[in-house]
């Protein structure tokens, strides 16, 4: 009796673990992944194509001045090199993307990942200034940009010579970093890039915490939008959603806007949920001489730069609030960069400027007393 009621009992469990394991198959959390669906990790994409790598004249002297003091940059004007020696770090980068055929967005996003050259507003130690762009060993900050670009060249040329790199890097054949990550280069740039650091870095599983590798370089790339084709009209933002609160990784979708005005009842969008989403838009405006308030309203967090200038920062979650930030602005154009995210519930991103009223009264004396006898402003 008691062998039986065992027995009864040992095959009602046997029979809710196999009901409980074809239910999880069904829902698919223990279904094996398929090979040709699953998502490549980043490093074994083509976030940097050949093509990208090669066109060196993507940007002039003028054009990587305008970017870098978009970023107040320290290195947007002349400066004086560890050796005593004054120069031109824009002129510098053109002309050496030139020499070696390498794209200078290339060049700056290295800066970026090597020293944070591009977001840095103040003088590095002249030990960084040596070691500027990480190549090699110790020199000035300029044979280090020069210095960058002729390996990247390099490696470029070895890769389409032989089809390797010296160190033994090549296109779609798996190879294990300094840090401990697999990766199969989908393009030469890649095997390049992984040549000049062969680090694939933590936030790529590298099990280096220390050690930011390669994924400095993708991260600058993709935050500076050089890796975008969407280019939109002066005028007009540049925005680009992404599928979380950080900004962090790729964007979701870009597209062009001509303003920033929403109060989202839902998704924006192209894949992009309702709630925890995150957009960055950046464009340039002309602008009259004057002085300008400008006016942001959020629900949840907001930031506003105004030529790389944070002048509103309520980066948190809230209700519908506005900010205002006054800005005395030249005739010209403007870089505006506006970030915002939403965490819950409502979400609202509307941003704005308005111009001071000038009023340039004439009278009819020399006193200037009593009412003016007409409105008229001259330049």
């Amino acid at each position: 009796m008691r062998t039986k009621f065992t027995k009864s009992i040992l095959r009602h469990i046997v029979i809710g673990i196999v009901l409980s394991v074809l239910n999880l198959l069904l829902a698919g959390n223990l279904m094996p992944a398929n090979p040709a669906s699953a998502q490549q990790p980043v490093y074994n994409t083509a976030f940097l194509t050949d093509a990208q790598l090669e066109n060196y004249n993507s940007m002039n002297t003028d054009q990587i001045r305008t970017f870098l003091s978009s970023y107040n940059s320290y290195f947007r004007q002349p400066i004086q090199d560890v050796d005593g020696q004054t120069f031109d770090p824009p002129a510098v980068i053109a002309q050496t993307a030139i020499q070696y055929r390498v794209n200078p967005k290339v060049i700056l996003a290295t800066l970026e990942k090597e020293s944070n050259g591009v977001t840095r507003t103040t003088r590095p130690s002249d030990n960084t200034m040596r070691f500027l762009m990480g190549c090699v060993s110790p020199s000035t900050a300029r044979q280090q940009i020069t210095c960058a670009a002729e390996r990247l060249r390099a490696y470029h040329d070895q890769l389409t010579n032989t089809g390797s790199t010296v160190s033994g890097w090549q296109v779609g054949v798996p190879k294990t970093t300094q840090d401990g990550v697999t990766v199969t280069p989908a393009t030469k740039a890649v095997a390049g890039q992984f040549a000049y650091t062969p680090y694939a870095g933590v936030r790529w599983g590298g099990n280096q915490p220390s050690v930011g590798g390669v994924f400095l370089f993708y991260h600058a790339w993709s935050r500076f939008g050089f890796g975008n084709s969407t280019s939109c009209a002066a005028g007009q933002y540049r925005a680009e959603y992404y599928n979380d609160r950080s900004l962090s990784g790729s964007p979701t979708f870009t597209r062009c806007e001509g303003s920033i005005n929403y109060d989202w009842g839902g998704s924006p969008g192209n894949g992009v949920g309702d709630d925890n989403f995150s957009v960055r838009w950046t464009g340039r405006h002309y602008f009259r001489k004057g002085n300008y308030t400008f006016i942001a309203r959020a629900d949840d967090g907001i930031r506003v730069w105004v030529d790389g200038s944070l002048i509103i920062d309520a980066w948190r979650d809230q209700a519908p609030t506005e900010y205002r930030a006054k800005r005395s602005l030249s005739a010209g154009e403007h870089e505006i960069k506006v970030e915002f995210y939403e965490n819950s519930g409502g979400a609202v991103a509307q941003v704005g400027w308005e111009q001071a009223s000038i009023t340039c009264p004439i009278y009819r004396n020399r006193s200037l007393s009593g009412s003016p006898t007409f409105m008229q402003c001259e330049n």
